[in-house]
């Protein structure tokens, strides 16, 4: 532990500032691969699974996926926390080849630094989620899709709006992810907002909360009821009438308006109706 103090101390008496971000910004990078692997890695699995793992991933199957031209995908093997397929599409869209997206390191240094600890803290959870339900994603390995738009930095420096949508692909026989497919959408012409917006879909109820991460980075975010009240407040619906179809307090639709209106910097409803619209809200 000294000895990383003074390393730190040396780096801010003799580099600039620019170059201690980008220092600070990797050694950060590295944690998150580095923790990813080491809480997925210890995950149980079916024993059977070395014998089997290369049968799991069909290459001819990918590659007949069909993707817009605003898209692309890749397959992310949980247990080491890397890709072990990327489309060729992200050249289009990030100017990337697909082996610079084998790394995780290297995806997750080019989500915008104030939206990537969310991003990552987000994946972390919705893994945790699926090993909780292996007996439905057993029988149906795309009963879920859990999705979440941030900012992602191409090739030549600039930032772009994207949209994942990530889903389990292959379990083992116990029913346990093995594989993830995120697709991944540019959304830059719909949305140009910094707030992150999340939400999932899936065939069963998950009991699940997102609740330490919504106070965690609660001005980073837009919640899912938070996007369900803006696009009632959208259709001129009072806080009354909202409440109801909401089956919540007049009292907590207007604290989730208040909110709203904080977090995207609104003044009014109607700045709100405009600013939705732009994110692809409604």
């Amino acid at each position: 532990m000294h000895g990383n103090q003074i390393f730190y101390i040396k780096i801010l008496t003799s580099t600039n500032h620019s170059t201690l971000l980008k220092i600070m910004e990797t050694l950060q990078q590295i944690n998150y691969a580095y923790d990813a692997r080491k809480i997925f890695g210890q995950l149980p699995t079916d024993l059977h699974l070395e014998g089997r793992k290369a049968e799991l991933i069909d290459l001819k199957e990918i590659k007949s996926l069909f993707m817009l031209c605003n898209q692309f995908f890749y397959i992310t093997e949980i247990s080491t926390f890397s890709n072990v397929y990327v489309s060729e599409n992200i050249k289009r869209i990030l100017g990337y080849e697909p082996d610079d997206f084998f790394d995780m390191n290297f995806v997750y240094s080019n989500i915008h630094p104030e939206d990537r600890e969310f991003v990552y803290e987000f994946t972390k959870k919705t893994i945790r989620i699926a090993r909780k339900y292996a007996h439905i994603l057993k029988v149906n390995p795309y009963s879920a899709v859990f999705s979440i738009d941030y900012r992602m930095r191409c090739r030549n420096g600039n930032y772009i709006r994207i949209n994942r949508q990530a889903c389990c692909y292959k379990t083992d026989a116990l029913g346990n992810m093995i594989y993830a497919m995120s697709i991944l959408t540019d959304i830059n012409h719909i949305k140009q907002s910094n707030l992150i917006t999340y939400a999932w879909q899936a065939d069963i109820e998950l009991d699940f909360t997102m609740d330490d991460l919504i106070e965690r980075f609660q001005n980073k975010i837009l919640t899912p009821r938070e996007q369900e009240v803006i696009r009632l407040l959208s259709q001129g619906l009072s806080a009354t009438e909202i409440s109801r179809k909401l089956f919540i307090s007049p009292n907590t639709v207007i604290r989730h308006r208040k909110n709203i209106l904080h977090k995207t910097g609104a003044k009014n409803t109607a700045e709100l109706i405009r600013y939705a619209m732009e994110m692809g809200l409604i």
